[in-house]
């Protein structure tokens, strides 16, 4: 029995260690995962079924920037949604480029912008930029998160981020992703996969890569994805929401 069970515990420890080992390197060297990384952290479902999910109030995490999102659910430093005296509000809708994928908070436009509206030394009510970019979102969302969200903050001013993308009413890489954590609860393997990925940087790493090489399949064997009866669906959608929600 021990000369049995001597090579296969060899052959667990050396793997644990190994795991452990580079569980290790990954964090000190600060390895990157990617959006999936920043979708896990920052990325919840919510019971609205316009916005299936939305930013998860109070998270944070590091991938080649740090990302943090406010009590309020928004990128960004802490605020209330009570506005203040003396200020003005502008509210910016949009997707991952008004979220500000790949850049600091003070890097991205929304921030930007309130530098811009806020010279030194100026005189007169304060401006309050406030991010409620969300990856992922389309046009439909970004329209409910402004009714179920934006209003409640008071804006003076709205500005949309939009981006031909933002038409793609059935395709949302985020909501994928969320999609898939959720089906995993089903299962107590689910439960321990997603545990698993939510605590290892190494095996997030790995299934980012998986996840990427995959889609790079898919895209060869679409050629071209914004051409078909699916996106001309989402598109027609889109417009039809949209023209009955100009006519109300």
């Amino acid at each position: 029995l021990r000369r049995l069970g001597g090579p296969p515990l060899l052959a667990l420890v050396s793997l644990l260690v190994t795991l452990t080992g580079l569980e290790v390197a990954f964090r000190l060297a600060g390895v990157s995962v990617g959006t999936v990384q920043i979708n896990r952290s920052t990325v919840r479902r919510t019971d609205n079924p316009r916005l299936r999910f939305e930013l998860r109030p109070g998270s944070a995490v590091r991938a080649e920037v740090p990302y943090r999102v406010n009590a309020e659910g928004l990128r960004g430093r802490e605020t209330t949604v009570e506005k203040p005296a003396g200020v003005r509000r502008v509210a910016v809708l949009g997707d991952s480029i008004a979220f500000g994928y790949w850049v600091a908070d003070e890097d991205g436009f929304p921030r930007q912008l309130e530098a811009m509206l806020n010279p030194p030394g100026a005189a007169g009510d304060r401006v309050e930029v406030l991010n409620f970019g969300v990856p992922g979102y389309n046009l439909d969302q970004e329209i409910e998160a402004l009714r179920a969200k934006a209003l409640a903050f008071a804006p003076d001013l709205v500005v949309v981020a939009f981006c031909l993308n933002d038409l793609e009413g059935i395709f949302s890489y985020e909501l994928g992703l969320v999609q898939d954590r959720a089906a995993r609860g089903g299962s107590w393997l689910g439960r321990l996969r997603e545990g698993l990925l939510g605590r290892s940087l190494l095996f997030s790493w790995i299934e980012y890569r998986l996840s990427e090489l995959e889609a790079r399949r898919g895209f060869v064997r679409a050629r071209n994805p914004l051409d078909g009866p699916l996106y001309a669906e989402a598109v027609g959608q889109q417009r039809a929401a949209l023209e009955g929600k100009l006519a109300v």
